[in-house]
Formats: C-alpha cells, sequence, structure tokens
C-alpha cells in the first residue's frame, strides 16, 4: 500500500453541481470510501464510474484498505470483480461477509 495523491474538496463548495466537481476530482478510482454519502451524490458516483463503500464507522486507512485486500483475494463482491475484470459468467457473490 502507498498513498498516491490527495486532493482537496473545498473549491466543490463554489460549484453549481457540486457532486460532479468531487466526481472529477475521483474520476481515476474505481472506488471511495464514505462514512456518509447521499443518494443523488451515490448515484453521480456510480453513474461516473466510481463505487461508494460506506463504512458508517470509518476507521484507519490501513485496516480498511487491508481489508479491501482480504475480499479481493477472497471473493470480491460483482461490482468489484468487474473492475478487477473478472468476466460476467464468474463475477458471482460467494462469501459470507456482512
Amino acid at each position: 500500500m502507498k498513498l498516491i495523491d490527495v486532493r482537496s474538496a473545498l473549491a466543490a463548495a463554489l460549484q453549481e453541481d457540486k457532486n460532479g466537481y468531487r466526481l472529477s476530482l475521483i474520476k481515476d478510482c474505481q472506488a471511495i470510501f464514505v462514512v456518509s454519502i447521499g443518494g443523488p451524490a451515490a448515484a453521480k458516483m456510480i453513474q461516473g464510474g466510481v463505487y461508494p463503500v460506506k463504512k458508517d464507522a470509518g476507521g484507519q486507512a490501513r485496516e480498511i484498505l487491508a481489508d479491501l485486500q482480504r475480499v479481493i483475494q477472497t471473493s470480491p463482491p460483482p461490482w468489484m470483480a468487474k473492475a478487477l475484470g473478472v468476466a460476467d459468467g464468474q463475477r458471482v457473490k460467494n462469501y459470507k461477509g456482512s
């Protein structure tokens, strides 16, 4: 794991389409981990190809990323399998998760 970039979303407050601006900042990502996200923002992220993953309790980035690595190695949910390039017929959620 390594930090690639830090991007400020402060300028979003000045934008007409705040969610669109935030999406433009992370278009090169496939997922975003959030504590909270509204329906319109989540829909815009998904339409833009970024999948929001809600972690109600939040947590340390290193722990969340370690969990993500375990899921990728064992059996990722269909949206993640698609992002990883797994063929359609192989994208089956077959793990016992939360």
